[in-house]
């Protein structure tokens, strides 16, 4: 799997911060299949524009492909996951 892209938006589903997924995880962007991987401090908390957010729910889109080793193909996936982040 290589995660492409994060997404993040407010409850009002306007998107405030786009991260390059590749990025995130410096050490390499491959993550074999049945396999987890974390980062850390991957987000600074701030938006796009550079504002620091609030509390408050939020939404994460991750943009990931993911390739199949039997036949070469590569499929491009998406999840969405509903945070709450207290500061």
């Amino acid at each position: 799997m290589r995660l492409k892209s994060i997404e993040i938006f407010n409850l009002a589903g306007e998107k405030i911060r786009h991260l390059d997924g590749e990025a995130v995880f410096a050490s390499g962007s491959m993550i074999q299949r049945n396999r987890y991987a974390t980062a850390e401090n991957w987000w600074d908390f701030t938006t796009d524009s550079g504002h620091t957010i609030s509390s408050g729910t939020y939404w994460i889109k991750f943009n990931a492909d993911l390739f199949n080793s039997q036949d070469g193909n590569v499929e491009g996936v998406s999840m969405i996951k509903k945070v709450l982040i207290l500061r």
